[in-house]
């Protein structure tokens, strides 16, 4: 559930977690999807809290890998953001430089003194 964007896609791993091929209990079911609330909400790690709320304790490397997960897709996250950024700012000046250029076509066309047959 590392590669989860949206609440959506959250729920429908759910489902291939939860409900493969076999019938679970409404309570399976509720708490696979709480599951996937905390996942998406806090982060891969947080399923280290439900383990530990399960007396379940989890193992270094799990710990680990979990926090490698979130680390990846933090960073993910980070550079889609910068990439969007810098696409919007390119955009943002092309259109500036268009107008600039329209405007200067303008003012060369109705400027004082500038009457050309």
């Amino acid at each position: 559930m590392a590669e989860l964007r949206t609440p959506t896609k959250a729920l429908i791993t759910v489902y291939g977690i939860v409900c493969r091929k076999t019938f679970v209990s409404k309570r399976t079911l509720q708490m696979g999807v709480m599951y996937a609330v905390i996942c998406f909400n806090e982060g891969a790690y947080a399923r280290t809290e439900v383990l530990k709320a399960l007396k379940i304790n989890p193992g270094v490397n799990t710990c680990e890998g979990l926090r490698k997960i979130d680390y990846v897709r933090i960073c993910e996250a980070e550079m889609a953001v910068q990439k969007a950024s810098k696409e919007a700012r390119t955009t943002k000046r092309q259109i500036q430089r268009k107008q600039d250029a329209l405007e200067r076509s303008m003012q060369d066309e109705y400027s004082a003194g500038n009457f050309r047959l």
